[in-house]
């Protein structure tokens, strides 16, 4: 029997079509090796990559029954300041699930999920607790998801309860 509780238990969904073209038109760091900073994609090429890996991370979480309210959700007040990439309604488990997605164009840099740290961990806490508080949403409990997106392997993987 798996000891992971059923919560956390990654679900890894099946291939996406448009990761098909999306992968051609992005496969220049393909490799699985460590990428050279020094051919590393500029800012606008980076933030194609992440808004498309978060298109298919909201198509993902709706073909799992999950309402998207928000997208790119920015808050700078005080001393928070940050963005939650995707805002969901859990209507079967009754909670806001708060997603944070990694995607990735090949294996460098540690992989999607490698880059949600401890200091990304707590930044996201406080910012799913200022969405609360700012939000008009059904619900009061809230879960944090990770959805990491391999680009070069076509491969979403989503961990429920991560945080």
């Amino acid at each position: 029997m798996d000891p992971t509780p059923r919560s956390r238990r990654p679900v890894a969904a099946t291939s996406h079509a448009d990761l098909d073209a999306d992968a051609e038109a992005t496969s220049d760091a393909g490799s699985a090796q460590e990428p050279d900073a020094s051919i590393r994609p500029s800012p606008d090429a980076r933030r194609r990559v992440g808004d498309h890996g978060e298109t298919l991370a909201a198509e993902h979480l709706a073909s799992r029954g999950l309402e998207v309210v928000a997208r790119n959700w920015r808050i700078a007040a005080g001393d928070l300041r940050g963005e939650l990439d995707l805002v969901a309604l859990d209507h079967r488990a009754g909670c806001v699930v708060v997603v944070e997605v990694k995607t990735r164009r090949g294996a460098g840099w540690g992989g999607p999920l490698a880059a949600v740290g401890h200091r990304k961990q707590a930044t996201l806490r406080r910012l799913a607790m200022a969405f609360m508080v700012d939000a008009d949403v059904p619900y009061h409990q809230v879960r944090i998801d990770v959805i990491g997106v391999r680009l070069d392997t076509r491969h979403l993987h989503h961990v429920v309860g991560a945080l």
